[in-house]
């Protein structure tokens, strides 16, 4: 997603319940793709659909998930020429571990963990 939607990235890896679409959640609109097992955002940037293959627990309790990219996908705001480089009409989130956020360009943001209390799920 663009950089101006960092809270909404930031939001979508609160630890909801296996039933709770995130997207839906933030009343973020989205849109379906034929192939795709899940909606994507509207305003996209890229898409990547990754299968979970398997996770185990590092020595410091943190869990590790590995997957397998199964389809990729991107919107006309981002071009790749012949030589496989990529060009963004507007940079997209980059996360940098769980809280930082940053642009391709100077921007910045740092946020606290989200927390699935501010959800209510049941």
């Amino acid at each position: 997603m663009p950089f101006d939607k960092c809270d909404t990235v930031h939001e979508v890896s609160v630890n909801a319940p296996k039933n709770v679409f995130e997207l839906e959640l933030l009343d973020e609109p989205v849109q379906n793709f034929e192939g795709w097992g899940h909606p994507i955002p509207k305003d996209f940037i890229y898409a990547i659909e990754i299968e979970y293959v398997e996770e185990f627990t590092l020595n410091n309790q943190c869990i590790y998930t590995v997957g397998s990219i199964n389809q990729l996908r991107w919107s006309e705001k981002l071009q790749i020429n012949e030589q496989g480089q990529v060009f963004f009409q507007e940079s997209p989130v980059l996360a940098i571990g769980l809280q930082h956020y940053t642009s391709i360009h100077t921007e910045g943001k740092q946020l606290p963990y989200p927390k699935k209390d501010n959800y209510h799920f049941e």
